[in-house]
């Protein structure tokens, strides 16, 4: 869980990444919350959660200081990635998804 001190709100995902330079050192807080946000947040969207909730959260860890933010879909067989500076990112069925920014030679295909 990542805790964005401006907008005092906590945010849990489904998956995160630090890289070790920027691994939290110190102890998390008493609920868990770690105030350093990690560079990748992985969200894997429920066939039950509404497109506006999944972009919600994007916006809030983005808000956060999440450098990549990927929404997998296993519905459609896709995935998304998400950046402050720049257009989401799509990847299909079949593509591989790729984060170079924060992984470099990172790839993993993106499947059911």
């Amino acid at each position: 869980m990542a805790h964005c001190p401006e907008a005092d709100t906590l945010r849990g995902a489904d998956a995160c990444y630090w890289c070790f330079d920027k691994c939290p050192r110190e102890k998390p807080l008493a609920n868990g919350a770690v105030e350093v946000p990690p560079e990748l947040v992985l969200e894997v969207k429920s066939p039950s959660d509404q497109w506006t909730e999944v972009l919600g959260k994007v916006v809030d860890h983005i808000r956060a200081g999440v450098q990549v933010v990927s929404v997998l879909d296993p519905a459609t067989e896709s995935a998304s990635a998400f950046r402050s500076d720049t257009r989401q990112q799509s990847f299909e069925r079949d593509e591989e998804l790729t984060v170079p920014d924060v992984l470099p030679g990172f790839a993993v295909p993106v499947e059911g």
